[in-house]
């Protein structure tokens, strides 16, 4: 117990890696003897160690997000300490915005900062100019650091070598180097040359599915996993880094003849005549439809024309299933002009409702009657609007639209019906 005269101090302590952490001499422990015994030499005015640990273990000092700085922080304001003594000042933050913040936020709190390491304490002007220009040191220090690993890994990287990451499928990653791993590097080759057959990554991706082939991160297969295996590099033995290609370190599992022939094919296509793609022009209703199976979100998806008449077909489709090898949704896709017809007949439900016109009379200054002459053209004022009008009108308007085997459910947001009448209002 801490009588009147006493100084209450907390100690911080904080230790990137947990690697080691009770072995070095900057480990969480050590860092707190250190500061133990810097404080009993203060004893004599009247130092005392707060019982509260504040230690950050396995934390980086590039981030001021770390669990212990916040409570530190938290019980500085509440005056539950005066001093806060650390070992070095990286201790507290590599990351110079950081520090000045954090020691800003402690003056603020009246609580002053000492280190053990070194001679300051900001309860002194000269302290807090040298702590400022201490941290000014270790933020450069810490971007030279980053530099460094960065140039690093480029080298690296332009000899052919691998520096770490997702380990592609077919290699393990042995000593920072990718080496075959014998129960999977065949099955590389298989599926290149199951695409030359069948065109389909899809087909592929079932295949693995129904041969019971696993992943070597245990996860499901996917088609934009098995498209990444057929367009990866890796597997010719090559790396492609800055925009040039360069002989890379591993040993290829596929033959480049092989490897090119799959290019030609994925790259034929991608550019295929009426191939389904995502387009940049969204659908009014592109992201308020979800997949009544699953509750993936739907993408609407264009497809043009064989015949040549360059006419345009929307239809929605399950995310998440389209992903799939095999489709597990039962809802199946659903045309985007279909969607667009069941939502208008519940706007125009909704808005020739008694109490809509009698929300919305006051507000548009009209008489009920008024306003229900006036909605008997909601079609005609829907067709007569842009796709990026009609994409504001539904955003306001509906809430979701979710597609199921043999329904589509439509919520609609009554806090907006007044603003879409303000639309018909001004559209009249």
């Amino acid at each position: 117990m801490m009588d009147s005269l006493s100084i209450p101090v907390a100690i911080y302590t904080r230790k990137s890696t947990s690697h080691n952490l009770d072995l070095e001499t900057n480990s969480i422990e050590a860092q707190r003897q250190f500061g133990e015994s810097f404080i009993a030499a203060h004893a004599g005015e009247g130092w005392e160690v707060v019982p509260e640990r504040y230690d950050d273990a396995a934390v980086s000092g590039a981030t001021a997000n770390r669990p212990a700085l916040k409570r530190l922080l938290a019980d500085a304001k509440e005056g539950k300490f005066k001093v806060v003594v650390c070992y070095k000042l990286d201790r507290i933050s590599r990351n110079l915005r950081d520090f000045l913040d954090i020691t800003d936020a402690l003056q603020k709190s009246g609580v002053r900062l000492a280190c053990v390491a070194h001679p300051i304490d900001t309860g002194t002007a000269a302290g807090r100019a040298f702590v400022n220009l201490m941290a000014v040191f270790a933020a450069l220090e810490r971007e030279q650091s980053a530099e460094r690993v960065r140039d690093r890994c480029h080298a690296v990287r332009r000899k052919g070598g691998y520096i770490g990451g997702c380990t592609p499928f077919g290699y393990l990653a042995r000593d920072k180097h990718l080496v075959p791993d014998p129960e999977r590097r065949d099955v590389v080759r298989q599926i290149y040359e199951a695409y030359l057959r069948t065109g389909s990554v899809k087909a592929v991706a079932a295949g693995l599915v129904s041969q019971g082939v696993k992943r070597a991160d245990g996860r499901p297969w996917n088609l934009p996993y098995v498209l990444r295996i057929l367009t990866g590099r890796v597997y010719v033995g090559e790396v492609e880094f800055e925009g040039k290609v360069v002989a890379g370190e591993n040993e290829a599992l596929v033959p480049k003849e092989l490897w090119e022939e799959v290019q030609k094919l994925v790259r034929l296509r991608r550019s295929s005549t009426g191939k389904k793609t995502p387009t940049r022009e969204p659908h009014p209703l592109s992201g308020l439809v979800r997949c009544g199976s699953c509750g993936s979100a739907m993408t609407a998806l264009m497809a043009r024309s064989r015949h040549g008449n360059n006419k345009v077909y929307w239809y929605f489709s399950c995310r998440a299933d389209a992903k799939r090898p095999v489709r597990k949704c039962t809802t199946g896709r659903i045309s985007g002009g279909v969607l667009e017809k069941a939502v208008l007949d519940r706007m125009a439900e909704v808005m020739r409702s008694p109490a809509f016109t009698r929300t919305v009379s006051p507000y548009l200054r009209m008489a009920p009657a008024e306003v229900r002459h006036r909605l008997e053209n909601v079609t005609e004022f829907w067709t007569g609007l842009f796709p990026a009008e009609k994409w504001r009108v539904l955003k306001l308007l509906v809430d979701s639209v979710t597609v199921l085997p043999d329904e589509i459910a439509i919520k609609i947001k009554t806090g907006g019906l007044a603003d879409v009448m303000e639309e018909l209002r001004n559209a009249n």
